[in-house]
């Protein structure tokens, strides 16, 4: 198609300089003493990006960074989507990702501060993040600050600038070992330009291109957040943060099978995992992600893989996936109704800030995002659901102690938090290699707002629930012993056909509730019609 790819940065700028410690470091930042993959890229000699930074989670390098003083990273925020800081390792002095590195120097992140205007449900704009270190680092002729450009800086199209990283060499295409650091050499590329393939609307002011006109040289996945930089007399500074752009020069690659559309939206991520068979023959395909077919082999935000069908309900379906960024396997739920769903993130995303060490038994959310219009939430991949359980066999009183126990410790958070989750059943409690897990948070709320669940399964509801009251966290409390008494006994506890008679089978067992629990049963009627009780 004959387009020009260039990678969009981030323009940063001295302001930043005012962390603490900054400007006692002015007279030793962008200097390397030792300077006489990127896509197209070359190795990089020891010491000469002294500013380099890899992050890594479990051992594995997942994004780049620049060193702006002793206690301080920039990067970019998009890198940080769902991490907790406490996960994340900080090297620096780095020759290389599996070699060996005399000069290495780790830390670990204690703060990660994204701009207050990035947005994870739209991350292109204000992606910038920095990283508060763990304890100083040691300056020398391996570990140096970048210098930062001066405030009002502007940069002409044509000069020449460096990009740095430990990303791939191309799509789907490892570095080779042991992974050396890559630089390549760039131009910036005018915005008015830049803007004719991006979009006018995309491209701001505050945003730089880079890249050659012919392709062949860019960024890939790993090089986000990585540092743009250029020499200033005898000092580098960084003008820009890697950020978005075409992808490992996938559209140039993969030109004769992208559709118009199909650049477009590459063009709006900023990192391309996996394309699927349509783009690089490596599955079966499916047309969109609400179509009746199969979606098998094809991606999901350019990073998931589709392998099966979990399950599915009146919210959309649950697909086992491979996300190809960390090689592991996965659960994504494709909400179909995305509005009726943002408050199942808004819960998790709370409860994981309050569950940071995943201690409750609570499911966890590992990503969220919005693809082709879908909700689409990522979480960790469990085992069976005890409604499997109860139907391959009967609980021993020692296990059902044990299952009581963990459903407990969810149940204890989310009294505390005041949630309710509203659908606490079997069917929502799965068995995984930590022990139980609670899902589905889909109908949950906060305890003290007006609110009635999108759904709820009788056998496990409360009277309060049933007959539209305001429901607190016992309504939950009244589940689990619906759902204990089933798995002890294999039979449910009220197994009432409809409202009414669910209803009457509750009081027939724990009797009549007080006069005023029915004052509600004009509303009774409209939810269930006339002569509901």
């Amino acid at each position: 198609m004959g387009i020009n790819l260039w990678k969009v940065v981030y323009f940063v700028s001295a302001v930043l300089l005012n962390s603490t410690g900054s400007l006692a470091q002015l007279d030793v930042c962008g200097k390397s003493p030792l300077n006489s993959k990127i896509v197209g890229g070359v190795d990089a000699s020891p010491g000469t990006w002294p500013w380099q930074v890899s992050f890594q989670i479990g051992g594995k390098h997942f994004c780049g960074g620049s060193l702006i003083n002793e206690n301080w990273v920039l990067s970019a925020a998009h890198c940080f989507q769902s991490v907790a800081a406490s996960n994340v390792k900080v090297l620096l002095g780095l020759e290389n990702i599996q070699g060996t590195n005399p000069n290495k120097q780790q830390r670990s992140a204690s703060k990660i501060i994204n701009h207050e205007g990035f947005n994870e449900s739209n991350t292109l704009y204000n992606d910038i993040a920095l990283v508060q270190l763990s304890s100083s680092v040691t300056f020398n002729n391996y570990v140096v600050p970048v210098c930062l450009t001066a405030t009002n800086s502007t940069f002409s199209s044509g000069t020449n600038v460096w990009i740095t990283g430990f990303g791939r060499a191309g799509y789907n295409v490892d570095l080779p070992s042991p992974q050396t650091l890559q630089e390549v050499q760039v131009q910036i590329v005018s915005n008015s330009d830049c803007a004719k393939v991006y979009g006018a609307n995309v491209i701001l002011d505050y945003m730089i291109c880079a890249g050659v006109p012919d392709g062949g040289k860019d960024s890939c996945q790993g090089d986000s957040g990585g540092p743009l930089v250029l020499k200033q007399n005898t000092t580098w500074v960084q003008a820009g943060i890697v950020s978005f752009g075409s992808g490992c020069d996938v559209v140039r690659h993969f030109e004769d099978r992208l559709t118009y559309s199909d650049v477009e939206e590459i063009f709006s991520y900023h990192e391309l995992w996996y394309l699927g068979k349509k783009i690089d023959g490596s599955g079966h395909n499916a047309e969109s992600t609400n179509s009746k077919k199969q979606l098998f082999h094809d991606h999901l935000a350019y990073r998931y893989e589709v392998l099966e069908m979990l399950g599915k309900g009146s919210y959309g379906k649950v697909y086992k996936c491979l996300d190809h960024k960390t090689n592991e396997m996965v659960a994504v739920k494709v909400i179909q109704n995305m509005n009726s769903y943002k408050q199942e993130v808004e819960i998790l995303d709370y409860l994981r800030k309050k569950d940071r060490h995943g201690s409750h038994g609570i499911v966890f959310m590992k990503n969220y995002f919005v693809f082709r219009g879908h909700l689409c939430i990522v979480y960790e991949l469990l085992g069976r659901t005890l409604s499997q359980l109860k139907r391959s066999q009967r609980c021993s009183s020692a296990k059902l102690r044990c299952i009581a126990r963990d459903i407990l410790k969810c149940l204890c958070l989310l009294e505390k938090e005041k949630i309710v989750h509203g659908d606490l059943k079997p069917g929502n409690i799965m068995i995984g290699k930590d022990g139980i897990k609670v899902i589905d948070f889909g109908g949950s709320n906060f305890e003290q707002k007006i609110w009635f669940p999108l759904a709820f399964t009788l056998y496990y509801s409360s009277p309060e629930l049933i007959m539209k009251h305001p429901s607190t966290t016992a309504t939950d409390m009244w589940s689990l012993g619906c759902i204990l008494a089933e798995l002890h006994t294999g039979q449910y506890l009220f197994p009432g056909t409809d409202y009414k008679d669910q209803i009457a089978r509750i009081t027939e067992v724990l009797g009549r509730p007080p006069a005023e629990f029915f004052q509600n049963m004009e509303t009774l009627d409209h939810f269930y019609g006339k002569g509901s009780m």
